[in-house]
């Protein structure tokens, strides 16, 4: 069965989400499907199970095909840092951090890594979808996208262009597309896909039609915008999936505030208190919207530094000095709980030239990084006191903190996946305090934990219980996928492809 390939007319328009459908479609049908991306740009990462690091995108799509996430679904990595640097991630690892000035990895290089990849991937399963990264017709870049058309010739797929129509313009982005391929390339696009229409089809008119007169492709679906669904952001820093409240918004909520550093990673951690009820969470980086939240968070950051010399510039150090001091609650995740140690010591220029910051000094820790990055999914208990139980989440980090008083206590207890781990101890919180700091990610996804939060924020804030039903995440998001898969059924022909015929 030849792969399904899915390419887009610009970022954004869609190919993460399509791609989870159809691999949901196609595992509702009993066939064996997984996702495959050769080469992907984003800070929002996973931890597989054998200890990889890939693009979140790529482990929801394998959840949709019911499968566990592996480093073969996303052979290439690569995470945007300051001037103009990125760290590369190759089969799962850490390989190099490139700058500007540096030679970039050969073509030849990365083209074996991903073809072996999708080799592997291959012998596993019978139909492989695959997503494209940006637009398809970067003509500047023809001579090295090894993400797009390439990676289609090289695992002969038949491509699916799809293009956003709330972004405007996508009869001309579709054709444009089209128009800048080489014929050989053209004649890998089986059909177009219109995304995210409001309103009826028939208010396109001619324009599909016109579409398939001039370039002799068909417009194999028009998929409607479908209100109140929500899957994980697309890669990139899409942060708009996070609404822009307070002050003076959402007065009878919960409002949670998400400090939004210029090198902010990992974004995805808060998303599940997107669909609480009676919960309003934003990501800012002013300071009277900081003012006005009931709970504060320090996120994930991909270069704790330079956020920390940002925070201090915007004179955000003070105002969060201000809600510590009347006790609003704040927790700081990855990245933030370092900076709310003492310091960071980075004698190896890993993220910063300087081998020394000083950090905001709220927990007695500090963080020495390290060139070999820490990934590994761990089982943890929490020690917090609003919380007890267990939680399941995962580390990517560069960092080691270590606590250097008994003043304050270790956040949880792990006991990582895999024997070969021993059990140790992470983050920290001060007893009486409001604060709290921990390495993992994916916490909030346990809903036991993201409950008990909410609550304790909520009593810490003088509101009291909350008056709500707890979301089911896990379940939302199956229901979500569910959903979205049904509608694509519905309105997208898969006919003229191999796997369509089944």
């Amino acid at each position: 069965m030849r792969p399904l390939m899915v390419l887009g007319t610009a970022s954004g328009v869609g190919k993460s989400a399509l791609c989870a459908a159809l691999c949901r479609l196609f595992a509702r049908r009993k066939i064996s499907v997984a996702p495959f991306k050769a080469q992907n740009v984003s800070l929002n990462s996973f931890v597989t199970p054998e200890g990889g690091e890939i693009a979140r995108s790529q482990a929801l799509q394998a959840r949709a095909a019911g499968i566990a996430p592996h480093t073969d679904m996303n052979p290439v990595l690569i995470k945007p840092e300051a001037g103009g640097r990125s760290h590369i991630i190759l089969d799962g690892r850490h390989a190099l951090t490139t700058s500007p000035a540096d030679r970039p990895l050969e073509g030849a290089q990365l083209a074996a890594r991903i073809q072996a990849a999708f080799a592997r991937l291959s012998a596993r399963f019978d139909l492989i979808v695959m997503e494209g990264m940006g637009g398809a017709a970067e003509i500047n870049l023809f001579d090295r996208d090894l993400a797009n058309f390439r990676a289609a010739e090289m695992a002969d797929a038949e491509v699916l262009l799809v293009g956003n129509i709330e972004r405007g313009g996508v009869f001309a982005a579709l054709y444009g597309t089209w128009a800048l391929c080489p014929p050989e390339w053209q004649k890998r696009i089986r059909g177009f896909v219109i995304n995210q229409l409001r309103g009826a089809p028939e208010n396109l008119g001619d324009g599909p039609r016109e579409l398939t007169r001039r370039t002799g492709i068909p417009v194999l679906g028009v998929l409607p915008h479908v209100e109140g669904l929500r899957l994980e952001a697309e890669d990139g820093l899409e942060l708009d999936v996070f609404p822009q409240t307070f002050p003076g918004g959402e007065p009878d909520a919960l409002r949670l505030a998400v400090l939004r550093f210029p090198h902010i990673s990992n974004f995805t951690d808060f998303e599940p208190f997107l669909d609480e009820p009676d919960v309003a969470i934003t990501v800012t980086e002013d300071s009277r919207t900081l003012d006005a939240a009931d709970a504060v968070f320090l996120p994930g950051s991909k270069n704790v530094a330079l956020d920390l010399a940002w925070l201090r510039r915007k004179g955000l150090d003070r105002t969060l000095g201000r809600l510590r001091g009347r006790g609003t609650p704040i927790a700081g995740i990855c990245g933030g709980c370092q900076m709310m140690g003492e310091a960071i010591h980075d004698p190896g220029g890993i993220e910063s030239p300087d081998p020394f910051t000083k950090g905001l000094g709220w927990l007695p820790a500090e963080t020495e990084l390290v060139l070999e990055k820490t990934l590994r999914q761990v089982r943890a208990l929490s020690r917090l006191p609003f919380y007890e139980g267990e939680i399941e989440g995962y580390e990517i980090h560069h960092g080691r903190t270590t606590l250097r008083s008994s003043s304050a206590s270790p956040a949880f207890r792990l006991d990582p996946a895999g024997a070969e781990h021993p059990a140790s101890f992470d983050g920290a919180f001060l007893a009486g305090e409001n604060i709290w700091g921990t390495n993992l990610h994916g916490l909030f996804e346990n809903d036991g934990f993201r409950s008990a939060f909410l609550e304790w924020a909520a009593g810490r804030t003088g509101r009291g219980g909350l008056r709500r039903t707890p979301r089911r995440f896990r379940r939302l998001q199956r229901e979500n996928l569910d959903r979205w898969d049904r509608v694509v059924e519905a309105h997208l022909d898969l006919s003229p492809f191999s796997c369509g015929k089944i």
